[in-house]
């Protein structure tokens, strides 16, 4: 058997590629499969049945007649290919897949193994897969250097476009460009305003000034629509609400361009609420709007409290004074009306209303105990709640942003694992959810149906839990933590 050697440095997605699309609890469907094959895979010195499938995508390791996927590797992070071959495989086809064919020593069944380098610096931090298949492994060797390479490339252009988005993103984001925006925001709602309180005539050249600037105004902020789907592209644009309003609000702008109707100019006054936007721009704001959002619902549950309140006293109202008051009581919707503003301190009453309210004392009892319940206590209420939610909100915002910002990177963890720590003390209920937890989370590491765990064991499953920020536990660390290996 020939040697090869490749000549090229292989260059795999890396760590930014996103190989959570790629997780597969289960053996994909056999129209995506490329390959189903019966063999065993090498752990800790032990050949293990193990069934191997691949996909275009994707090499998955399931028990021989199981479906589920015990392990896999993700074909663009495969780094070389090495194998026994029987016979000469041409140079240049090896070359150009960046992989190399290398003898295997052992026993007489070396034709059948064939053995994987993974990426280090991927999802199987740089994992050495031995495997030996039942039958000759030349053809799924070669299917798979075809696959792999295949894989690389996609990968490759994903992870350029990738980048592009990032570096457009981080200027996008930049303060002076988020500076320039919201002067452009305020500017536009400026002008508006000016625009709905001057009545120039349609030819006049304060109109056609006006114009210009909405089509100055319309073309920044359409290009900056278009700058935000490129680097936002395609979830995380339709996910935001802020982009949602922005889109919608230049296409009214677009739409409005045109010479128009009556119905057109009612539209143009959507344009204005394209300052609403200032508030995802500035953060204090962005709290402020969320805060409220928030307490919404015990402000509406208060609410529909004091509007029942008004609408007991209003009935009552019909029944006892609508012939005597026709202007303030003579039917339910009058009534409601007037014990409303009453409520928010806009006193209605007539003289002659007034007048017999002083020596009436059904009557003065009635308005009186409306005004003390609806004015002195249920609006004191609604401002207590209104205030205790709004706190109550920013809080939980203020403690969500601390969490994002520790996911993203921006503070540093104290301890190299304090991520998985916040996940597994995130509300478990007792000792014994907690000591649950802890067994499941050994299962999940421990790839060698083994009982111990080793130090690579540790820091690859780690890598697979797709923590941020991520957990980096050096060799020391691992000692530290496990006693110099006595709690493995």
């Amino acid at each position: 058997a020939k040697l090869f050697r490749s000549k090229k440095k292989v260059r795999t997605g890396g760590p930014a590629d996103d190989v959570a699309t790629l997780a597969v609890n289960r053996v994909p469907p056999a129209d995506q499969l490329e390959g189903n094959h019966r063999g065993s895979l090498l752990l800790s010195n032990k050949w293990h049945p193990r069934r191997i499938v691949f996909t275009k995508e994707l090499i998955a390791f399931t028990h021989l007649n199981s479906d589920t996927v015990l392990d896999f590797i993700p074909l663009h992070q495969v780094v070389n290919i090495l194998y026994q071959a029987k016979k000469d495989i041409d140079d240049d086809d090896v070359q150009d897949n960046r992989s190399r064919v290398m003898s295997i020593s052992g026993d007489n069944d070396s034709h059948k193994k064939f053995h994987i380098e993974t990426a280090s610096d991927g999802y199987n931090s740089g994992r050495d897969y031995i495997v030996k298949l039942e039958n000759h492994a030349d053809h799924v060797v070669q299917q798979l250097i075809k696959l792999s390479a295949n894989a690389r490339e996609k990968a490759q252009k994903k992870t350029q476009f990738k980048k592009l988005q990032k570096r457009v993103l981080n200027q996008l984001e930049s303060a002076v460009a988020q500076r320039i925006i919201g002067a452009m925001l305020i500017a536009n709602f400026f002008i508006n305003m000016a625009e709905a309180g001057i009545d120039a005539a349609g030819d006049s050249y304060t109109t056609k000034a006006f114009f210009r600037l909405n089509v100055v105004f319309t073309l920044f902020f359409a290009l900056e629509l278009m700058v935000n789907m490129f680097a936002n592209w395609f979830k995380d644009f339709i996910t935001n609400k802020w982009n949602i309003l922005d889109t919608f609000v230049v296409a009214v702008s677009i739409l409005t361009l045109s010479d128009g109707t009556a119905g057109i100019n009612v539209v143009r006054s959507i344009r204005i609420f394209r300052v609403v936007r200032i508030f995802g721009k500035a953060r204090s704001l962005r709290r402020t709007v969320a805060s409220l959002g928030c307490s919404f619902i015990p402000i509406i549950s208060s609410l529909f409290i004091i509007f029942a309140v008004i609408s007991v006293y209003a009935s009552v109202a019909v029944a006892l004074f609508a012939d005597r008051y026709v202007d303030t009581f003579g039917s339910f919707g009058v009534a409601y009306l007037s014990l409303f503003q009453m409520a928010a301190g806009n006193t209605l009453a007539t003289p002659e209303l007034m007048e017999d309210a002083s020596h009436d004392v059904g009557l003065s009892f009635f308005l009186g105990s409306f005004i003390v319940l609806t004015s002195w206590i249920l609006l004191q209420v609604l401002t207590a709640v209104m205030f205790e939610s709004y706190a109550r909100a920013a809080a939980v915002i203020e403690k969500e942003d601390e969490t994002k910002a520790i996911r993203r990177g921006l503070e540093e963890p104290q301890h190299p694992m304090e991520p998985l720590f916040r996940r597994l003390a995130d509300d478990f209920t007792d000792d014994r959810d907690l000591r649950e937890r802890f067994q499941k989370l050994f299962k999940l590491l421990i790839t060698d149906h083994s009982t111990t765990l080793s130090q690579a064991e540790f820091v690859s499953s780690l890598r697979k839990l797709n923590f941020r920020p991520a957990i980096h536990v050096t060799v020391a660390d691992f000692e530290h933590f496990t006693r110099n290996g006595a709690l493995c």
